[in-house]
């Protein structure tokens, strides 16, 4: 499918790392953009998926929550050969996940391979989005950080090592990446690898870092719920972590809401409870210490 926003960037001033993007329209089948990230990007085929949601404004994590996501979570993509997939934008849990990866990957001192970490955003709502467009592409498109200057758009994030950006036409309307997001992880989550003879589903962890109404909404698969819409079973079978943040209505509200919503919806989740993530359905851990 053709696109005039594909190749390679560099982020002006944060070093001469080479990131991958591309520009895809909201339609385009999920088996193309895996087949791109896998073939054309030369990505391995990931053990793990982990998909992180959250709040989009930007918040302070308490230092033990700090380092329980950062210790946590990027060690196990790293040592697992994961893919994390956020909206790869420079602002709240996205930017928390880009400076975690950048944390540990300063902070490591052995040989490790590169955190993949994917963000899927919406291009009409990209800062400096200009600088992208190449009708043969850009090998490198040189891309500038402005948080100043962004105004309602926001920047990407120079920590992610993938952008895929939806784009349906429209300028400043967030969450158009939403449903091709979640059909693109539903499909990456069919796929199967080999490990000791057997054909096994790629695994898939669903983590929430702060936010609101809207996150839980988007986490229990409400976006854009309609009959035979694909979207609204987004994580219906798939683990989930609970991290609210030191702010937003998820932190204040998440211990008495969001195990009794996620419960109604029979969900299996990741945590010390029962069920957990090898069992049935339980109660959602929400770690806010």
């Amino acid at each position: 499918m053709p696109t005039d926003a594909f190749g390679n960037v560099v982020f002006t001033g944060l070093g001469q790392k080479v990131r991958k993007y591309v520009r895809v329209s909201q339609d385009t089948p999920p088996s193309v953009i895996y087949h791109l990230m896998t073939q054309h990007w030369g990505l391995d085929v990931p053990n793990l998926l982990i998909s992180v949601t959250g709040g989009a404004k930007d918040f302070n994590m308490k230092p033990r929550l700090k380092n329980v996501f950062r210790r946590g979570l990027v060690k196990v993509a790293q040592t697992t050969g994961a893919w994390i997939i956020t909206r790869g934008s420079h602002t709240g849990v996205m930017k928390q996940v880009g400076e975690a990866v950048r944390g540990f990957n300063l902070s490591s001192s052995y040989n490790k391979r590169e955190v993949v970490t994917i963000g899927i955003g919406t291009w009409g709502t990209v800062h400096n989005r200009e600088s992208l467009l190449h009708p043969s592409g850009s090998f490198p498109a040189e891309y500038h950080v402005d948080e100043e200057g962004q105004g309602h758009l926001t920047c990407l994030d120079s920590n992610h090592s993938h952008f895929v950006l939806v784009d349906d036409g429209t300028h400043g309307r967030y969450g158009v990446e939403i449903p091709l997001r979640t059909r693109l992880e539903k499909f990456i989550s069919e796929q199967t690898k080999e490990r000791g003879g057997m054909a096994i589903k790629i695994p898939v962890v669903c983590v929430v870092l702060g936010g609101g109404y809207y996150t839980l909404n988007v986490s229990t698969g409400r976006v854009g719920e309609a009959p035979g819409d694909e979207s609204c079973c987004r994580w219906d079978n798939w683990p989930q972590v609970l991290l609210p943040a030191s702010s937003g209505s998820l932190a204040r509200e998440g211990k008495e809401f969001v195990p009794h919503e996620v419960e109604k919806g029979n969900r299996h989740v990741a945590g010390p409870s029962p069920g957990g993530v090898e069992g049935g359905a339980g109660r959602p851990q929400v770690f806010d210490q």
